[in-house]
């Protein structure tokens, strides 16, 4: 049987928890991440949810009337229509319920959209989302309020500060190298924007992303009031299609200073091919001496809450590594794999290794920056 908790995510990460620790206490992993797990994968194996019992049915028709609440008080009625079908069948899931009531879905618009963006697909929003930059209810855009449950989430949430991390490590790398021209190869909603204004200083931006990019040509254009500049929309060049196939496009060949593929080789298969490919085209339109960063996720619990309790798509299928040598010996596999099938003589350097650690859940990734050579 397990152990009900009772506490939630504003006990835990509460002001006073806040400057003691300066990070989430270890011993509070288990409520924070692994008793949701626990609770979906049991789920997962007995196929019993949460309507199998009266007491949880009721748990459940009253977490729907809060997220009812929520929207016809904070948004609208529509909105609710759309997707209250999404919250029914995720929350059958008893990990997926106690998520909810944890970090008190109900009460923060951002707990509800993240939510929302994941179940229909639309990735990059829900990303930005760990920015503590997104909608509320109402679509407005907005800096995360302080004091809600999302705030409080994304300060200790190892994966939320390792995306920060890497958002903050590209807006840097383009400051330090003098980019002028950098393509993300799946860039999503392009959150490195948030960090410094660097990517207002280039000269061309190029996208490569076959998700829902719906968002971009709003964002381009979008005032961000507390830094009251607008993105410049003339220098993106979007390709809403796979980055594998980045090098077909002659216009791009050596033309880059920096490729950056964050949060995406998870996707690119368990095989080595999807790699494989992903380095080829970037060593293709990058100069002589041009940079790429990519990224090996590692599993920890938060990382096991998302893939269960989070219902995050395509969990199953992702090549998450169990350890930061697993992640390194990998990477240089695939650069020495790259470098002696290439058909010209450019080849690849690995210039630096860096390994992202959140306390108290470990090492969360691994980065790697390799640097172009003819």
């Amino acid at each position: 049987m397990l152990e009900q908790v009772v506490t939630t995510c504003m006990d835990i990460s509460s002001p006073d928890i806040a400057r003691a620790y300066g990070h989430l206490p270890k011993n509070k992993i288990y409520e924070w991440a692994a008793y949701q797990a626990a609770l979906s994968v049991e789920y997962v194996k007995t196929g019993k949810g949460v309507s199998s019992t009266p007491e949880g049915a009721f748990s459940k028709k009253k977490m729907l009337d809060r997220l009812e609440h929520a929207f016809l008080e904070r948004g609208n009625a529509s909105d609710w229509n759309q997707c209250k079908d999404l919250f029914q069948n995720h929350l059958e899931d008893p990990g997926t319920l106690e998520n909810f009531r944890y970090f008190c879905v109900p009460d923060s618009d951002e707990m509800i959209m993240f939510y929302k963006s994941i179940w229909t697909g639309d990735m990059a929003s829900a990303m930005e989302y760990l920015h503590r930059w997104g909608k509320d209810l109402t679509g407005h855009y907005r800096q995360s309020p302080e004091n809600e449950s999302w705030y409080r989430m994304t300060e200790f949430e190892g994966i939320a500060v390792n995306e920060r991390l890497k958002a903050q490590a590209v807006a840097d790398l383009i400051y330090l190298e003098d980019v002028d021209n950098v393509c993300f190869f799946g860039g999503g909603n392009l959150p490195e924007r948030l960090y410094g204004w660097s990517l207002n200083s280039l000269n061309s931006i190029t996208l490569f992303e076959t998700g829902k990019i719906a968002q971009i040509d709003e964002l381009l254009y979008r005032e961000l009031d507390d830094y009251g500049k607008l993105f410049n929309p003339d220098i993106v060049h979007i390709y809403q299609e796979n980055l594998l196939n980045a090098s077909s496009h002659e216009n791009l060949l050596s033309t880059q200073d920096l490729v950056v593929m964050h949060g995406v080789s998870m996707y690119l298969g368990k095989n080595r091919e999807g790699m494989i490919g992903a380095l080829k085209n970037a060593k293709a339109i990058l100069r002589d001496k041009g940079l790429m960063s990519y990224d090996y996720l590692l599993l920890t619990e938060g990382m096991k809450r998302t893939a269960t309790a989070q219902h995050w798509p395509g969990a199953e299928n992702m090549k998450i590594f169990n350890s930061v040598e697993e992640a390194i010996a990998e990477a240089k596999e695939i650069i020495y794999l790259v470098n002696s099938t290439s058909a010209n003589t450019s080849f690849f350097n690995l210039e630096s290794i860096v390994v992202n650690s959140v306390e108290p859940w470990g090492e969360t990734s691994v980065r790697f920056l390799l640097r172009k050579r003819s």
